[in-house]
């Protein structure tokens, strides 16, 4: 039987063949789907004409379901041309294929290897998450259709419950999981006020923090270092024989290889220094932004969020994207013209003084509105000139964020200083 819902995309991770999908639903209830994760990347031929014959040969791999042949642009100038889209039985399978392509001839190339899992997955579904969604359900509880419902001019964030905590463990500087015991936990408010303490005996401490998390049934779990007070639980709690469950769905922590996401499924977990600085409504903007899960978004840096919809935005114009990149094609300029090119902005030194009248001109948003006014781009800036006979990517990337940034900016102002709606635009 198909079911519908309505609701906001919390989390998402990849496990095995499958996306997990957390939706925290309009009604408050909390939704576990899966979906069907087909790893893929794509390959370039030595020469295009032979990328049939090519394909041909791939398809005979053992942990490759199909190949397909289409289009792509390699690069932002480039026209398209041929290449193949291997699609690989499991995300293990890809790593036998990718280490076996090194000894087929005829590969110029190999593209988007080198995105997250479901850096991809979200990608080819073109919904954040964070997100407000339109889902509809098969009879299995699996995904048959999801749709980003558009709540961009909405100022309140999501309707994500939060827990703050602190750990207390007897050796604060170095704590060791196997030696030095915890000496408690607190629970938190939003003004860092403790709400709530767990003392007592070694063993007591973990279960009751447990028992209190299940009660409350958080969202993002939040804390000062969390990854490493996180790692330390778990570790503790192997020491001690106890399988602590901190997620939404029960794991066994002993077995655990990677603790981050699968210590804690179906939560996120934040730093808190980077909640204070952003809140959430920040951090669902970087997670929109980048089209990455909240957790992840939250701990990147500028850089690699800003990669992160680069990457995307490729994608959706059919640009494939080349192994290790870490940056787009541009032209490449000698270590003088570096230097003559990049020596800043000049700055006049005022006269000493006391000076009447004095006025000052300020540029909303200067740089991007130069790459916009401009057309400043990877692709269309040369040594010489820029084009502009076509929108640059990173002019039309810019153009729509920057909007956006200037919506709430603005927006801010028409609500008093101490009022949510005015710390939700700035945080946006």
């Amino acid at each position: 039987m198909t079911q519908h819902l309505f609701g906001w995309l919390l989390d998402i991770y990849i496990e095995k063949s499958k996306a997990i999908l957390w939706i925290k639903s309009e009604d408050g209830r909390i939704v576990r789907l899966t979906d069907k994760y087909t790893p893929s990347f794509y390959v370039e031929s030595d020469d295009p004409a032979e990328i049939e014959r090519l394909a041909a040969i791939l398809s005979n791999h053992p942990n490759i379901e199909g190949v397909e042949k289409e289009r792509k642009s390699i690069s932002l100038s480039a026209q398209r041309s041929n290449v193949a889209h291997i699609y690989a039985d499991s995300i293990l399978g890809l790593k036998k294929v990718l280490s076996d392509l090194a000894n087929v001839d005829g590969i110029k190339a190999v593209y988007n290897v080198d995105l997250l899992h479901v850096q991809w997955y979200v990608f080819q579904k073109g919904v954040p998450p964070t997100s407000k969604v339109y889902l509809t359900l098969n009879d299995k509880n699996e995904l048959a259709c999801i749709e980003a419902v558009d709540d961009s001019s909405e100022i309140p964030p999501p309707p994500f419950k939060i827990l703050f905590f602190d750990l207390k463990v007897s050796n604060e500087i170095f704590p060791k999981a196997n030696a030095d015991p915890i000496s408690g936990i607190e629970v938190l408010d939003e003004n860092q006020e403790v709400l709530r303490s767990f003392v007592g005996a070694k063993k007591e401490v973990l279960p009751a923090f447990e028992r209190y998390v299940e009660t409350e049934d958080p969202d993002f779990l939040i804390a000062s270092k969390i990854r490493e007070k996180l790692a330390y639980i778990v570790e503790r709690c192997r020491s001690l024989g106890l399988n602590l469950q901190l997620g939404r769905e029960v794991v066994d922590v002993s077995l655990l290889k990677r603790l981050f996401p699968y210590c804690h499924k179906g939560r996120v977990t934040i730093d808190l220094g980077t909640f204070l600085l952003t809140g959430i409504p920040g951090i669902v903007e970087r997670a929109r932004f980048a089209l990455i899960p909240p957790g992840l978004a939250a701990k990147l840096s500028a850089g690699r969020v800003v990669d992160s919809r680069q990457c995307y935005q490729a994608f959706r114009r059919g640009i494939l994207i080349p192994k290790s990149a870490k940056s787009f094609d541009g032209h490449t300029r000698t270590a003088k013209e570096t230097v003559l090119s990049n020596r800043g902005g000049l700055i006049l030194s005022p006269k000493v003084g006391l000076h009447e009248n004095v006025g000052a001109l300020d540029f909303e948003s200067m740089y991007p509105q130069i790459i916009i006014k401009h057309n400043e781009s990877y692709e269309t800036t040369t040594p010489t000139c820029i084009t502009t006979e076509r929108k640059g990517f990173l002019s039309q990337l810019t153009e729509t964020f920057l909007q956006r940034r200037l919506y709430f900016k603005h927006l801010c102002r028409r609500f008093p200083k101490d009022s949510s709606e005015r710390t939700w635009c700035e945080q946006r």
